[in-house]
């Protein structure tokens, strides 16, 4: 995260103050002018303590590895620092310890909560009244997960010279028979399933899913390190015009900028969503998942909250999470387009967003006095408002 710009340019016009004050004549000299400018200095000086932001608590924010999620967080980084004065870190984590870390106030802010993968958790630390864990609302009212091919792999592409290698291809248990057609590179002969990021609940799932669905014979599933990692080997094939089969969502960029079909899955239902979660708790091998967990993953709305002890701490900050509720699922296609298509970086895409949707961040702020340090900062940071 960025830190504000102004506190090295605060320090070096006290020094110089200090400097000028050593150089000046002998106060025996100084004239009733000279007292008069004094008192315009110290007044303008006391007009710059009232406006500066107060000291604030260091905020640290859930960073699970994805695009959406690290624009989001430097959106709110903008305000939370230069509008409230709180420092900001986003250390890279999982879910899980998310989830170990939030309820204790180790960790305070997310501004993605994906409930519908972590149900159980969110049943006992974020939907109560009591909660350790505010649910301060819905920042994607339809966010959607599943498995994708391009659409090249079904149709071909005469422009690219591609010739369909699965024109019968529409469900997930279309994918039988065809693993030598999505051939692993690291094991001819096989086929290879891209099921996410380690860490996350949802590569768990893929992973059992694959063996519910009778694949893991046929398939061999492959996770990545990080969020970069697995979006290189999606775009490296995409871009090569090769056959791939993986697991994705949507906010992001990868399904707004390539042309790509989800296939088609049992659909999820409550029997289904309680034995994965079953097997997950008990952390069964993949390879004995039945066809009990053989369906989809939910699809739905997707939360932003923080640790319940910011109400008394810096209720600023959840009143902030608050008003970022409605965010919207259009707004963070635009971001995550706008950041592939000019090579930007997350906190890029967050300027990007203070430029164009200044509606709808004014409307999160109140306080004339914190909306003038944020307009102020966004300066310092580049933005062009």
């Amino acid at each position: 995260m960025r830190r504000p710009k102004h506190l090295w340019i605060i320090s070096s016009l006290l020094a110089l103050a200090l400097v000028a004050a050593a150089c000046g004549d002998d106060e025996t000299a100084t004239d009733d002018a000279d007292v008069e400018d004094t008192d315009d200095v110290d007044d303008d000086a006391d007009d710059g303590d009232a406006a500066a932001a107060p000291e604030g608590m260091e905020l640290v924010l859930f960073d699970g590895q994805w695009e959406s999620l690290w624009i989001l967080n430097d959106i709110f980084t903008v305000i939370a620092e230069d509008g409230y004065g709180h420092t900001v870190d986003a250390p890279t984590t999982s879910t899980a310890v998310m989830q170990e870390s939030m309820p204790t106030g180790e960790m305070h802010v997310a501004t993605e909560f994906w409930c519908m993968n972590i149900p159980d958790w969110c049943e006992e630390e974020v939907l109560p009244d009591d909660s350790s864990v505010e649910y301060s609302g819905v920042v994607f009212e339809d966010a959607v997960q599943g498995i994708f091919v391009p659409r090249y792999v079904i149709e071909g592409d005469e422009e690219q010279g591609i010739e369909p290698v699965a024109p019968d291809l529409s469900s997930v248990e279309d994918l039988e028979g065809l693993g030598e057609e999505f051939e692993d590179p690291e094991s001819p002969g096989d086929g290879v399933f891209y099921g996410g990021i380690d860490g996350w609940e949802s590569t768990e799932i893929q992973r059992l899913k694959l063996s519910a669905y009778g694949l893991d014979d046929e398939y061999n599933f492959t996770s990545a390190g990080s969020g970069a990692a697995f979006d290189a080997a999606i775009v490296s094939a995409l871009e090569a015009g090769e056959p791939i089969v993986f697991y994705y969502w949507t906010p992001a960029w990868i399904p707004g900028v390539y042309d790509l079909v989800q296939l088609e899955e049992p659909e999820w239902n409550e029997e289904c969503q309680a034995a994965t979660d079953e097997a997950l708790a008990d952390e069964i091998d993949p390879s004995d998942a039945g066809p009990e967990l053989a369906c989809a993953q939910p699809s739905g709305e997707v939360g932003l909250g923080g640790w319940a002890g910011l109400e008394d701490e810096a209720p600023e900050v959840l009143e902030l999470l608050r008003a970022m509720d409605g965010f919207g699922i259009d707004t963070m296609n635009d971001l995550t387009a706008y950041m592939e298509l000019e090579e930007a970086e997350p906190d890029e895409a967050a300027l990007h967003f203070y430029e164009e949707y200044e509606d709808m961040w004014r409307g999160w702020i109140d306080d004339d006095a914190v909306l003038q340090r944020v307009e102020d900062g966004l300066r310092e940071r580049g933005a062009d408002i």
